[in-house]
């Protein structure tokens, strides 16, 4: 029965601390990591232009790629690099993060690409119906 009280205090206590919330102040909901099916094929991606040289990139949203081999690629090829990039930093980290910023860079240390990229399914409407 003891318990039983300390649940039901429990629950009064937080639901008090709760009444001062604003809309902006609620509590967020914890992010859902990438499938494991989608990180693996980020990093198998990415080792694969890695392998085929030009490319080098540190797991943490930061590549590198030689300008010439970015002229050549298409704009989707371009933006999937990006993602790939996005997708294996969000997949590294220790929380997973519901938006991840990717860079890619030329030799040189310029920006050729600078994005954020959603990295988490938003599941805030499937908690509030």
């Amino acid at each position: 029965m003891k318990i039983r009280h300390l649940s039901a205090l429990f629950l009064l206590a937080s639901l008090g601390a709760c009444d001062g919330q604003t809309a902006a102040e609620e509590p967020e909901l914890p992010v859902a990591r990438l499938p494991a099916q989608t990180c693996n094929q980020a990093r198998d991606g990415l080792e694969k232009l890695k392998e085929s040289g030009g490319l080098t990139y540190n797991g943490q949203g930061e590549a590198t790629l030689d300008e010439e081999a970015w002229m050549r690629l298409d704009q989707r090829a371009r933006d999937q690099l990006v993602q790939l990039v996005a997708y294996d930093a969000a997949c590294k980290a220790a929380v997973p993060p519901a938006e991840q910023s990717a860079t890619v860079r030329n030799e040189s240390g310029r920006v050729l690409s600078q994005r954020v990229v959603e990295t988490s399914a938003d599941l805030s409407g499937l908690v509030r119906e």
